[in-house]
């Protein structure tokens, strides 16, 4: 069923792969799809940057954009210089300021616990079960586990924008003449 109650603003979902791990990109999309009809978010991912476009902008842009990001991680996700000294950066940052969600799925045998930034968010699945040991259905499960976690975090998102639009309808008070004047934001 489709989300009625659209967000003035569309929530984009980046997500942060190695090339190399590209097929675990394509299963994820496949298992999102619903969740992108039935809410209308974006999905974002390198593959969207067209010939001729500044990569490194449109990567930026889109991380800037983005209120949930899912970290594909493997060694290659964490060997690639780009991804660990331009990409994470610009996460970490955006969580700590803008609150942005950051899921990290274990694609393969790679030290996450060892990283003592990235070990620190909760991940989909354990360094143990990491997503390229297992079978396509048991994969599958995993994609399935990580869709409907993805869609209980917009939900809680469009709760949190519906209460501080809410919120903020409230904040507005008559003035004498008739017009409205807005008070401080409620946070």
């Amino acid at each position: 069923m489709k989300n009625t109650n659209e967000p003035t603003e569309k929530l984009k979902l980046f997500v942060s792969y190695a090339h190399e791990d590209a097929n675990f990109l394509k299963r994820l999309k496949v298992h999102l799809a619903r969740a992108i009809y039935d809410y209308g978010f974006d999905f974002w991912d390198d593959s969207r940057i067209n010939l001729g476009d500044k990569w490194a902008n449109e990567i930026e842009d889109a991380l800037n954009e983005s209120s949930i990001v899912i970290l594909l991680i493997s060694a290659d996700f964490l060997s690639s210089n780009f991804i660990v000294n331009q990409e994470l950066p610009k996460i970490l940052i955006k969580e700590r300021k803008a609150g942005t969600r950051v899921i990290p799925v274990i694609i393969g045998p790679c030290g996450f616990d060892d990283d003592p930034i990235l070990s620190q968010f909760q991940a989909l699945n354990s360094p143990e079960e990491y997503i390229a040991q297992f079978g396509k259905y048991k994969q599958d499960e995993y994609w399935d586990l990580l869709r409907r976690k993805v869609r209980k975090a917009i939900e809680n998102i469009l709760e949190e924008r519906a209460t501080q639009a809410e919120a903020e309808q409230i904040a507005l008070v008559a003035k004498p003449n008739g017009q409205t004047k807005q008070r401080k934001k409620v946070s």
